[in-house]
């Protein structure tokens, strides 16, 4: 019996059913099988292969900040800079459901260069989440400008501190009623700062960048709170990450001048990032019109996969999601579920990206979980409430899966799925056959595109929770 095997077996149990031991998400190259399933599937708009993005750089008249480059690529699960041959997404407007705005351009110091960028003034210029503090400019692409930013979010516990994010801005003037915008949420990548997107000093890890910017869309793509910028990074801590892409959204419309109309895009660590955005968005930032979420893959429904433990396989990931976890959360204690010898290499969180964490932790002589934290009654609390789809949504919702997919099986996003639809949300969940957790965001970003154009157009979205 595989891992999955374990999972699947346990999710097809008696919903009363305890759940009993904790699993995070799995690597695709240690995981044999994901479960299968009798949700709708659709074929796939393109299975053509990749193309890579060769819009040329264009060089931004000021001078551009020293930055360190992240070494992750290869290790992260987000697909960087995915471009789709032969996509173009109309630019349109919708009527809103919250009142139409756009912010008068915001002027901001330029940050200083190198990592010195990443680390805020004290005191922050403002405690109010998506203030604007400084910016830096990129290497620009072809018909926009790009720039990486710092701006005010705040912690669980509403402690107001710092994010980063990479900005781009369509050139040219923009249309009445300002230009909408996309926020990106990347996958996971690691939790030491040197893993931070925005590190990479260019904008091409943003999928399908030339296109939005093409649709006359501002893009911003949040670093999440603690990567690149002071503090530990809470990965996988639902509402963290929701807030992230919400107050870049804020802040990229000080600083373009755009309406305040929003679709939250991202995949892996990013989809859960974007369904968190969606639940939390009318009470934590009512002022946007958030119209839909597109969450590809989405880590959004994971105390599940319990059943499958704490195993050397998917050590990688475990380890940082229960520190990650317990940084967003001081009731929670690692050492009531963490090994000694997993703890004694915590420090690498700091240093190293994804594929050291494999290396590492999955190395040990023994799985790092010492006691299952759905035993633990604090650990249960939180990861339970950390389970999307409990609240509902303030937009619809475009859920992609891959059959395929052994990072975040079919399983899992079919329980999420039929929680949101329970709780009343409009969910557009399509299962493309064949796919995995990469190659769902290569032939299935023309169907994201799609979905979000007719968004921003006010098409009536679709709802396979009622067809």
């Amino acid at each position: 019996m595989t891992v999955w095997d374990t999972v699947c077996e346990h999710v097809r149990m008696k919903p009363r059913m305890k759940r009993s031991r904790m699993h995070w998400l799995v690597a695709p190259m240690v995981v044999l099988a994901a479960c299968s399933s009798s949700s709708k599937t659709t074929t796939p708009t393109s299975t053509a292969a990749p193309t890579t993005s060769t819009a040329t750089t264009t060089a931004v008249s000021t001078s551009v900040a020293s930055t360190s480059v992240a070494s992750t690529a290869a290790a992260s699960t987000a697909v960087a800079s995915t471009s789709v041959a032969s996509t173009t997404v109309a630019s349109t407007t919708a009527a809103p459901t919250v009142p139409p705005s756009t912010a008068a351009v915001t002027t901001v110091e330029a940050g200083p260069a190198g990592d010195a960028f990443y680390v805020p003034p004290s005191p922050l210029p403002s405690n109010t989440p998506g203030t604007a503090i400084w910016q830096q400019p990129l290497p620009g692409i072809d018909g926009a400008s790009v720039a990486k930013i710092l701006y005010v979010s705040q912690a669980d516990d509403g402690t107001p501190l710092a994010e980063s994010a990479v900005l781009v801005v369509p050139n040219g003037p923009a249309p009445v009623g300002g230009r909408p915008i996309v926020s990106w949420a990347h996958g996971t990548t690691g939790s030491a700062d040197s893993c931070a997107p925005s590190k990479s000093g260019n904008a091409s890890f943003i999928p399908a960048v030339a296109q939005l910017v093409s649709a006359g869309y501002v893009v911003v793509a949040t670093d999440y709170q603690g990567l690149g910028t002071p503090g530990p990074h809470p990965y996988l801590d639902g509402q963290s990450e929701g807030r992230a892409v919400l107050d870049a959204a804020k802040a990229a419309q000080q600083l373009s001048g755009s309406s305040n109309r929003v679709v939250a895009w991202g995949h892996s660590q990013g989809g859960q990032a974007v369904v968190w955005a969606g639940e939390i968005a009318k009470a934590y930032a009512p002022r946007l019109d958030v119209l839909g979420v597109v969450a590809a893959a989405p880590a959004a429904h994971i105390s599940p996969i319990g059943a499958a433990g704490g195993t050397k396989a998917i050590a990688g990931f475990w380890v940082p999601a229960m520190v990650g976890l317990a940084a967003a959360h001081s009731e929670l204690n690692l050492a009531d579920v963490m090994t000694p010898e997993a703890m004694a290499e915590l420090p690498l969180l700091e240093t190293g990206c994804l594929g050291e964490y494999f290396s590492a932790f999955g190395g040990l002589a023994k799985a790092p979980e010492k006691t299952n934290p759905m035993d633990v009654p604090a650990w249960n609390a939180v990861l339970t409430k950390n389970d999307a789809g409990q609240q509902p949504s303030a937009a619809p919702l475009f859920v992609a899966q891959g059959d395929q997919d052994t990072t975040v099986p079919q399983a899992l996003n079919d329980i999420y799925t039929k929680a949101a639809c329970s709780i009343g949300d409009v969910v557009d969940y399509k299962v493309y056959p064949g796919l995995t957790h990469t190659t769902v965001m290569v032939s299935g970003v023309p169907d994201m595109l799609a979905w979000i154009a007719d968004r921003l157009a006010g098409t009536p979205p679709p709802d396979t929770c009622r067809s």
